[in-house]
């Protein structure tokens, strides 16, 4: 980063004392970031062509969208395509779309977002381990209401090509990054938000290779069906 940085004086590399986690790294970006719109990468992924940026940009500015984004592949450590049409992810129409008609939480990096509409209503990363990036995107849209989107794919996850490893502060971090949003889904009255996430963290338990771990944190984490929502006892 700091080559590129020295080659090009619109870069500005940004380093941090200690490992702080994401959600730190991409405050202290939002905060010295000055210019028109803000895009978001993890460091083991990547745009599938050049001008995504580009297209993203002018969509934007032509639209005046606050949050405006495409579609995500996903794809292997060899850059080969593992599915096109990610649920959730992908867009079958070019328009403006009402969050409350989406209701997913998942892949904001596939979007824009205008820097200024971030700063007016603060919008951050809560300083956590796992889980921050749903919450920010959640409140981010809820806020703007509405966000542009297109068929076109934005950007390429990159799936399989590594193993991650929990222990239990990124355990809890998850769990409680959950327990807020579905608060914030019963609170605005976002039923299939809830419903879906609800289900998706119960695998994700599950899924956990401590059992001693994944038994302890079922037993803070139960959902009850009542009247197509939910309701937590904790």
């Amino acid at each position: 980063a700091d080559s590129y940085a020295a080659r090009d004086a619109r870069i500005k590399v940004l380093h941090l004392h200690e490992k702080q986690g994401a959600s730190v790294a991409r405050n202290l970006g939002l905060e010295r970031a000055r210019a028109e719109f803000i895009a978001f990468m993890d460091s083991d992924d990547r745009y599938p062509s050049v001008d995504v940026l580009e297209q993203l940009y002018s969509k934007a500015r032509a639209t005046g969208a606050q949050i405006c984004g495409g579609s995500l592949i996903l794809m292997d450590d060899a850059s080969r395509v593992i599915k096109w049409k990610v649920p959730g992810q992908f867009f079958e129409e070019e328009r403006f779309y009402n969050y409350r008609e989406y209701q997913y939480e998942g892949g904001f990096y596939r979007f824009l977002y205008r820097r200024v509409f971030l700063e007016v209503h603060q919008l951050r990363f809560p300083p956590r381990l796992r889980f921050e990036d749903p919450l920010f995107f959640v409140q981010a849209m809820l806020t703007a209401g509405s966000f542009y989107a297109m068929p076109f794919i934005s950007y390429a996850y990159r799936k399989g090509h590594k193993c991650d490893t929990w222990g239990a502060k990124e355990a809890q971090d998850h769990v409680q990054g959950v327990r807020e949003l579905l608060k914030l889904s019963r609170e605005r009255r976002l039923e299939s938000l809830g419903m879906t996430k609800s289900t998706v963290v119960m695998n994700q338990i599950l899924s956990i290779r401590n059992m001693t771990l994944s038994v302890k944190l079922l037993k803070k984490f139960c959902f009850i069906n009542s009247d197509r929502m939910y309701s937590q006892k904790w």
